[in-house]
């Protein structure tokens, strides 16, 4: 019948070992679940021959949170490199300092005219309201520098539209210039350093991993474990190698529409077992035809179908 555990963790990442963390101090023993054979999720590092180590993605800790610093500099024993971030972009042949909106210097002079009109024109526009991301960019930069920059590098990076994301996630990230600030740049490659990562930590060695190695190590830990069914009624995880894992409480880092995926593909196959145990005999039983069959299930398929697309769309977009 498996094994039980008092609280699961699904995913093995930064979210996941944070958890790990949070339960550990708290006197819990989490077991922790990654489909993965390696820990780390998207922070993992690999090691090569020749000393070579690559993490999976970029990644560096600027937090200026003083108990995250000493958290991270302790996982390390204190062997980390302190760097000054120095961050530029490349568009169509130009080299900018980062952020743009504020180092427009070198860019065509039809695009800069027409950044800092909008921009302008921005700025003195009657506030509106903002229901995502993309209203924010417009309302905050003009349309020619939104849709220039931010919008097109936001759909590699995010894998969506802006008008599919929130704002409560800006922070800093976002720089907003001033009129004075955007104008110096668009005249002078000479301007103040004002993005929002200045400096950053680095482990020594083993990559960025490291600074969360030690709560993976200080857990039990199942990798090459891939979910394929979350029972919540039943309280189970059950794996694709065969295990099953009873739980009081499950904490899952995977991402959420990921995970909305995973319980819908489980919704569909409940939905299949309820036709063949219900729907398919009653059919038969009323001399429906095949034809006739086959309309019936393509109406209840599009209705599905649409509602499932709701459901997402509303839990993931919260529209």
């Amino acid at each position: 019948m498996g094994q039980k555990t008092g609280v699961a963790i699904l995913g093995t990442g930064m979210a996941g070992c944070g958890a790990i963390h949070r339960l550990s101090g708290e006197g819990l023993e989490p077991v922790v679940f990654d489909k993965a054979t390696y820990f780390g999720g998207h922070t993992a590092s690999f090691a090569h021959e020749g000393g070579y180590v690559f993490d999976e993605g970029g990644h560096v800790s600027f937090t200026k949170n003083e108990r995250l610093m000493d958290l991270f500099a302790r996982n390390v024993g204190g062997e980390f490199e302190f760097v000054h971030a120095s961050i530029n972009n490349y568009w169509r042949g130009h080299w900018m300092k980062h952020p743009p909106q504020c180092n427009l210097y070198g860019l065509p002079a039809d695009l800069v005219t027409r950044i800092i009109s909008d921009f302008v024109s921005a700025q003195n526009a009657a506030p509106g309201v903002i229901r995502n991301y993309r209203d924010w960019l417009l309302a905050t930069y003009g349309r020619t520098f939104a849709e220039t920059f931010p919008i097109v590098y936001g759909r590699r990076y995010h894998t969506t539209g802006p008008e599919n994301m929130a704002t409560d996630w800006l922070g800093p990230r976002m720089y907003r210039p001033s009129l004075q600030e955007v104008l110096r740049g668009a005249l002078s490659p000479e301007t103040p350093d004002v993005h929002y990562v200045t400096e950053f930590r680095y482990p020594s060695h083993g990559g960025f991993v490291s600074y969360i190695r030690p709560f993976a190590q200080a857990a039990d830990v199942r990798l090459g474990h891939q979910l394929v069914r979350l029972d919540p009624r039943e309280r189970r995880l059950h794996f694709a190698n065969g295990a099953v894992m009873a739980y009081e409480q499950v904490v899952s880092s995977i991402a959420l529409p990921a995970l909305i995926r995973f319980q819908l593909r489980q919704l569909v196959r409940s939905e299949l077992a309820a036709f063949d145990q219900h729907v398919y005999p009653r059919w038969r039983d009323e001399g429906l035809s095949q034809e006739q069959q086959a309309a019936q299930l393509e109406a209840i398929l599009t209705l599905t179908d649409t509602l499932i697309s709701v459901m997402h769309r509303k839990l993931v977009y919260q529209v």
